[in-house]
């Protein structure tokens, strides 16, 4: 089915699957549609009486929802949402403790490793030093 066929359907694809993904999807477009219109709107300030300008904003502001809507919906896109939401549900995630646990172990490697950092920097300093190819002036 064609791209623009697509777009000027009215009904969901599958619209019982993939709610959660479709809908984060949805809301994220129309976040970036927001900022993106609000940027234009700055810069039609500037050239537009406020009339127009609020008439177009709006005008393209609608478009983009619809179409931010179909996009989502649009078949081949949406199967891949639907089949990225159902893997995300088979995730083994891991219990509270398990977290704190991997945090705890993540924290202290990157401690012991600024370390180590610290103290062959130290080491690498007192030899060049001594070699007098690293001068420090106070």
């Amino acid at each position: 089915m064609p791209i623009l066929t697509q777009l000027l359907k009215r009904e969901a694809y599958k619209s019982g699957q993939g709610r959660v993904v479709r809908r984060s999807t949805f809301a994220v477009l129309v976040l970036l549609l927001v900022y993106g219109l609000s940027s234009l709107n700055q810069q039609l300030s500037l050239m537009l009486d406020s009339k127009p300008r609020v008439i177009l904003v709006a005008t393209l502001a609608a478009f983009a929802v619809w179409v931010s809507y179909r996009v989502v919906n649009y078949d081949k896109f949406a199967e891949f949402l639907i089949s990225t939401e159902s893997e995300a549900e088979r995730v083994a995630w891991p219990s509270r403790p398990q977290v704190i646990q991997s945090t705890i172990i993540v924290i202290m490697a990157v401690a012991l490793m600024g370390i180590l950092l610290l103290v062959m920097d130290l080491i690498w300093k007192q030899f060049f030093t001594a070699l007098g190819f690293l001068r420090i002036d106070v």
